[in-house]
């Protein structure tokens, strides 16, 4: 069950303002209106320092793009992301954060978040970086456990991405060295799209940087930041295509966030709740989701124990927002994968033989025993550095009792822990719990953060879209772990391109898209995190938080020591 919305309004006058620059009581979609949480939005409008972060955001938008263009160059493989979380922690201490403002898990190349219930993801160290926004609450809640313990709100954009799927030589303890930098390059938009590595390689026009690592301001960094409507429009008139993995999945919404975070210490902005703007490892690939887990103590080993074990929460998050690219994901797709390894003389027939008895498994959505979606796929199959020939099997459904059906119809097919006669020894590796999670319409329609991130998109652009309430609108993200813990979460987009394609692949490419839509979803963003969050406005007047209270489900105010947690 998730918290129901607890309002509580300390003064009089916002609520006078509900009806201020187009946050009229009207009816927003499907959702009745709610003055209390327009008068927060009104408010939080007006406020003369959240004007003054989006009037920067606006007016810094060439140096942003500069920073993402700097930033997504470094490769990030997940569960490889240690070399991007350290290039942000640097930045972020060079602009003004205090360390003590900043959770960096490379320290000592620990993998150590304080306060989290996870630690380590599939025996892995999870690297990833987190800005710390003070707010001004207080409580029995604080104390011994410092900033880990007080209620925040996290708002993130993943670091990782799919290609390359590993850096060379990777090494946390090594000084970072040429090798972990992938080309940026630039293809006239008419061309025909580099459908291989050679033809990417091929290109010769790049993005150029210096030393440091800064982009060099010359007439390729002219032509890379030029903004065009749509790919014709870049074609016709001299636009790019901009070759780089990650460009738009995710580092354009996640430099977003991290933009937002130094515009949040610059105008020092209050928020109510502390605010976490984290940037997270392992949403990509075999990430396996491992950056939320740890910050939500999800316990992937003991998921059959949500919400008992599983999900502690320890670090208090009252409400998530994940930036990638979404408009108001509350839907969420569950996925089971597994990693089959046939080892012997005769393991490639062994894989080719259990691969075709998986083609005779019916799903309970084939059969009509289910009538929720339910799919399932071998992804790839490829030889492993000790000879054994291995494939992965990938199980999606909107639910939990969809997925773990198909799991027990297909678990028999592998021969699990088993030799066969010809001596193929049989191993599994599980490394894909992405748990599902399906709101229903009692709670759309009562909870806060929808009906602010609706109601804002509203008046932000204009018009009201669907509310995505199905099960077909489910996608699978980051935001899958802190809803299957029951914290509030949605899926929002920061970034903008006119064009894109090739996401997870070698080859992803985008070209510069509307300043007035990345000016709107910014508004959108902002105001919506504050509604959540709180703000001490510039009047000195408190908005307090507008949607949950300061300790969230499943947490509980365990005392971590600080002096022992960070030992390597």
């Amino acid at each position: 069950m998730r918290m129901k919305m607890q309002l509580k309004v300390v003064t009089a006058s916002f609520l006078g303002l509900w009806a201020f620059a187009g946050f009229a009581q009207q009816q927003v979609g499907d959702l009745a209106p709610n003055p209390t949480l327009d008068g927060y939005l009104a408010a939080i409008e007006s406020d003369t320092r959240v004007q003054q972060v989006l009037q920067d955001y606006h007016d810094e938008a060439d140096n942003r793009f500069k920073e993402h263009m700097e930033v997504v160059r470094i490769a990030s493989p997940s569960r490889q992301e240690y070399y991007r979380a350290k290039e942000l922690y640097d930045r972020l201490i060079a602009f003004g954060f205090a360390d003590s403002d900043l959770v960096f898990t490379g320290k000592n190349n620990s993998g150590i978040m304080p306060g989290s219930a996870v630690q380590q993801v599939d025996g892995l160290k999870v690297y990833q970086t987190c800005a710390v926004i003070p707010g001004t609450w207080t409580g029995a809640t604080d104390g011994a456990n410092g900033i880990y313990a007080r209620p925040k709100v996290v708002i993130e954009g993943h670091i990782d991405t799919v290609n390359p799927s590993e850096i060379p030589g990777f090494d946390p303890d090594a000084k970072p060295l040429p090798w972990y930098y992938e080309p940026v390059k630039m293809q006239p938009a008419g061309d025909p799209l580099a459908s291989t590595a050679a033809e990417l390689a091929a290109i010769p026009k790049e993005l150029n940087f210096d030393a440091n690592g800064k982009v060099v301001e010359d007439a390729n960094w002219t032509a890379a930041k030029t903004r065009f409507t749509n790919l014709n429009d870049a074609a016709q008139n001299g636009g790019h295509r901009i070759y780089v993995p990650g460009y738009s999945d995710a580092i354009n919404n996640t430099i977003g966030v991290y933009h937002l975070a130094k515009l949040f210490k610059t105008h020092d902005i209050k928020p109510v709740h502390d605010i976490w703007f984290c940037f997270t490892a392992g949403e990509e690939g075999r990430g396996n989701l491992a950056g939320m887990k740890q910050l939500y103590g999800y316990n992937q080993d003991n998921a059959a124990a949500i919400p008992a074990d599983n999900g502690r929460n320890k670090l208090n998050i009252v409400a998530n927002l994940s930036i990638d690219g979404g408009n108001m994901t509350m839907q969420f797709l569950g996925s089971y994968r597994y990693e089959v390894n046939y080892k012997g003389i005769n393991g490639a027939r062994e894989a080719s033989r259990r691969i075709g008895r998986i083609a005779e498994v019916y799903s309970p959505s084939d059969d009509g025993t289910s009538t929720q979606k339910t799919t399932y796929t071998v992804g790839i199959a490829y030889k492993k550095d000790d000879g054994s020939t291995s494939f992965e099997i990938d199980m999606r459904a909107p639910q939990v009792p969809a997925l773990n059906e198909m799991k027990s119809r297909l678990y028999p097919k592998f021969g699990v822990g088993t030799t066969t006669e010809d001596g193929v020894e049989i191993a599994q590796l599980w490394y894909g719990d992405r748990p599902a999670h399906i709101v229903d319409e009692a709670y759309v329609r009562s909870d806060p953060l929808i009906y602010a991130a609706w109601k804002t998109r509203c008046n932000v652009f204009g018009a009201c879209s669907r509310l995505p309430t199905t099960e077909n609108d489910a996608s699978s993200v980051n935001d899958n772990i802190p809803a299957a813990i029951n914290i509030p979460t949605l899926n929002l987009n920061l970034g903008v391109t006119a064009a894109g394609g090739g996401g997870h692949a070698f080859n992803e490419w985008g070209v510069r898209g509307s300043q007035a839509t990345e000016d709107n979803n910014v508004k959108r963003v902002l105001y919506t995190l504050l509604a959540v969050s709180g703000l001490a406005s510039t009047s000195g007047a408190e908005i307090v938080p507008a949607a949950y209270p300061p300790k969230a489900p499943g947490h509980t105010n365990e005392v971590w020591d600080s002096e022992t947690i960070w030992q390597k």
